[in-house]
């Protein structure tokens, strides 16, 4: 099992009264000491991933699964948890 497995990852917003979706059906398989670039012009949503990777986005539909912790199914102590001990935001 990968060790950051993302199924059917879908993020919607509304901007300007238009539906935008920087990721619909998005998947992806890392493996521990994988190195993964995030590349891409501003606004294709690199930021939007490791927000939903950390917690701090919900996604409109699909799953991420960090380890054996399903971050999108996590509420209350569990979240606060996570992310202080399973997860690290450096902000630029």
């Amino acid at each position: 099992m990968p060790d950051i497995q993302i199924r059917d990852l879908t993020i919607e917003y509304s901007s300007g009264g238009y539906a935008v979706r920087p990721f619909d059906g998005f998947d992806l398989d890392l493996q521990t000491g994988s190195l993964v670039l995030l590349l891409g012009a501003s606004g294709c949503g690199k930021t939007t991933l490791l927000s939903v990777l950390a917690s701090l986005l919900t996604p409109t539909s699909g799953t991420v699964r960090v380890g054996d912790t399903e971050v999108t199914s996590l509420t209350g102590s569990s979240l606060t948890e996570y992310r202080q001990r399973g997860v690290g935001v450096v902000f630029q």
